[in-house]
Parts: C-alpha cells; structure tokens; sequence
C-alpha cells in the first residue's frame, strides 16, 4: 500500500484540459489520476480550476516598491523617474523597504509566484540598507519563494564613487547577481566592464538594463564580454521591459 500523501488536490484541471487528482509528497507531485479516498494529510478541491507550474517574474523592485505616493510622474520623462526616485530613496529606512516588500511579497505569493528576481539598489544613498533588508526577507520567504537578489547600480557607477565598493560588499554578503545601467553612466562601456569584473570575481551572473539605451556599440561591448565569460556560464545579461 502507498504511503499516505501530504497534499491532495482534488478535480484538478491541467493546461491540455484534463481533469484530474493530484497527490503530492516531499514537495512534488507523485501521482496523476483518479485518487479517490487515498489518505491525504490534506485535501484541497480544486472544483475544476486550472493547476499551473508556479509564475516566474524575472524583474522587480521590491526596494521601490509603492512609492507612487511618494514620488508622482509629472512629466512621465525617464529623467524626472530618475530624479524623483532618487530623492524619494533619501528617506528610505529599513522597516520601511520591509513593509513596503513584505506586501509585494504577500501579494506575488497569492497569486502563485514561486521564484522572484529583485534589484536590490546599492549606492551612496542608501548603502547595502535595501540589500540587507531583502536579505532578510529571502530566508523569511524561502517555504513559499524562491527570491534572487541583485546588487544593482542604479545610479550608477562611475558617477557615484563608492558603488563598485558597496556592490563587492554585497557580493561578498551573498547577493546571486550583480547589475547596473550602463545609459546613467558617462562611460557605459567602463561601467559594463565594472560589472563584468565583479561577475567574473564572484562567480555569479549580471543583469543589465537595457530598456532606455539603444546604443549599437553599446550592445556590442556586453556581448563581447559576455562571449568571452561563455565558456564559464557566467555574465548572461537581459534587458528591461
């Protein structure tokens, strides 16, 4: 006789529109079919719904998250973003990216997100405090999430001294990736380097944005780091939408 299953889901509807149960045990699904009266620790009936793989979102900022009250587009300018942003990180406090986070957090959970991308910005203006704060949540979260976290230069490297200091800092803390924005920065080139550097120091992988930037040479210089860290698997760059 099988052993009983932690969760069954009863009546469930997959993508192909089959109707079935689900058993499930240690965190994986171990049976498909008709799973009428087999003991379970707990049932759930799904009455039909549809049962996914859990949502990935590969982008967020749960540092900045619900910060429209604080920081209001007039213009809807990428600058005036910047700008306002910028000024609205200077009042930032640790139980406030908490909150801020923790909400986003609860909500993505809901929905069914199980893995999550988030830029934890690192600069003069708030320090690793965003990154720390994160930190926290990441070992928090981990039953529900699986969350990433990168060091991201988000105002830049070489405009800011003291970033490429504070982005080591969280490396060498933990964080899994290391981004930046190579369009704020007078020399987009040196800043991709620095972030190719620090990649290839630490053995994580980069996240570049690139929404805002459409500069050919610019683009080339990334792929030309990023085929010479290919052999290593490392320095895989993306683009923001």
């Amino acid at each position: 006789m099988s052993a009983p299953l932690d969760l069954l889901l009863r009546s469930c509807r997959l993508p192909d529109g089959r109707v079935v149960d689900l058993g499930c045990r240690d965190g994986r699904i171990v049976e498909v079919g008709t799973l009428a009266g087999r003991p379970a620790a707990r049932e759930i009936a799904c009455e039909g719904r549809v049962v996914t793989p859990g949502l990935v979102d590969a982008h967020i900022h749960l540092d900045k998250a619900w910060l429209s009250d604080r920081a209001p587009s007039r213009e809807g300018s990428l600058a005036e973003a910047l700008r306002v942003t910028a000024e609205a990180k200077r009042g930032f406090t640790r139980e406030d990216i908490l909150a801020r986070a923790r909400r986003t957090l609860d909500m993505a959970v809901r929905q069914g997100t199980t893995a999550m991308r988030s830029h934890a910005e690192v600069d003069p203006i708030v320090g690793l405090m965003g990154f720390e704060a994160l930190s926290t949540l990441k070992r928090e979260y981990a039953p529900a999430i699986d969350l990433q976290l990168c060091a991201f230069a988000q105002e830049g490297i070489l405009k800011s001294p003291g970033t490429e200091s504070l982005l080591r800092e969280a490396l060498r803390a933990g964080a899994d990736l290391v981004g930046g924005v190579p369009y704020v920065d007078p020399d987009p080139h040196r800043h991709i380097d620095i972030v190719f550097d620090l990649a290839a120091e630490f053995d994580v992988d980069v996240d570049f944005h690139a929404d805002f930037f459409d500069s050919p040479s610019t683009c080339t210089r990334a792929t030309s780091r990023r085929r010479r860290c290919g052999a290593a698997g490392r320095g895989g760059s993306r683009s923001a939408t």
